[in-house]
């Protein structure tokens, strides 16, 4: 029975000793992950922080820039550049303008008592319009003619350019497809 006890003390013994290892290993292994892990947020950290503090100076110099234009402008400039970006998209043409190509986004005053003609863009981008009037009725004499910018440009479906010979005071020509322009009145 002592055989029996010795060899069961040293069987507890031994496993003591085998568990002892084992959980100075682990806990070896749980410093090492603790320690990387804390390496990581640390980098983390630092990284956020630079981060932060680069999109707090962008902040800063936006604010700049905002403060200085809301400083150099006042209901005067904002009238002055509305008057200015109108006169940008009006414009009046007549028989000195002869074979100019009209340009896109511009509204056109058209005087018509001289015959002369005037192309359509060769180049437009698909919604590009121009809007050409008749303030002084003169359209109805067929002074005018509205050329096609380019020979595979079809005005309402059709291969021909347009002679203005009836009175109208407004016609509106929209490139609504390619090689495409649609002329509409009013």
């Amino acid at each position: 029975m002592r055989s029996a006890l010795n060899a069961i003390d040293g069987a507890v013994q031994y496993l003591d000793q085998a568990l002892t290892s084992q959980a100075q290993t682990s806990a070896l292994d749980l410093a090492a992950v603790q320690q990387t892990l804390t390496q990581s947020l640390s980098a983390g950290l630092q990284s956020t922080g630079q981060q932060i503090t680069a999109l707090q100076n962008a902040i800063a110099t936006k604010a700049i820039d905002l403060q200085a234009v809301a400083k150099a402008s006042n209901s005067t400039h904002a009238v002055a550049g509305q008057v200015g970006l109108t006169r940008l998209r009006q414009a009046h043409s007549h028989s000195e303008f002869d074979g100019h190509p009209l340009e896109a986004g511009v509204e056109y005053s058209l005087f018509t008592a001289i015959i002369h003609s005037r192309p359509l863009p060769a180049a437009p981008e698909l919604g590009d319009a121009i809007v050409l009037t008749d303030p002084w009725g003169f359209w109805q004499r067929g002074n005018f003619t509205l050329k096609r910018g380019n020979a595979q440009h079809l005005i309402n479906a059709r291969a021909e350019d347009v002679i203005f010979n009836v009175n109208c005071w407004r016609v509106t020509l929209t490139y609504a497809w390619i090689n495409n322009w649609t002329l509409s009145i009013g």
